[in-house]
């Protein structure tokens, strides 16, 4: 079963732009590969541009991105936007929302790994996620 992750970052005017990652969008995948390897503004923001993603990697090169169909079946796998957080929250189709703002990641989703079923009720730092995570 794929876990989605919808990813945003927020602009300075409070707009989100984000993509959606169809699979491993927990915190051991996605979540632990945000804080790690695409934690600065410039990496944050090219992974965005990018468009959708199937399966996120370590490098940017390396990720494999969503591409439309065909031209009679096209997917919408472009940048979508958020005028703000709420609209995020609600329209994007993630279980896990990440979302880089002011030079941090943080997540809003559950803990549904393991046997940890903690419900995250708002914009936790992602660091602090992954630490009631391992526990």
């Amino acid at each position: 079963m794929a876990t989605k992750a919808s990813i945003g970052y927020r602009m300075h005017n409070g707009r989100i732009y984000y993509v959606n990652c169809r699979y491993d969008g927990g915190l051991k995948h996605v979540g632990r590969l945000l804080l790690k390897r695409h934690n600065d503004i410039d990496k944050a923001l090219d992974l965005i541009l990018g468009g959708d993603i199937v399966s996120l990697r370590k490098d940017l090169e390396s990720t494999i991105r969503e591409r439309p169909l065909g031209n009679d079946q096209l997917e919408d796998c472009e940048v979508k936007e958020a005028y703000w957080i709420g609209d995020f929250l609600l329209n994007s189709n993630g279980e896990y929302k990440y979302l880089y703002d002011k030079g941090r990641w943080y997540v809003v989703g559950g803990l549904y790994e393991a046997d940890c079923v903690t419900p995250l009720r708002g914009p936790l730092p992602l660091a602090k996620a992954i630490e009631i995570w391992l526990m």
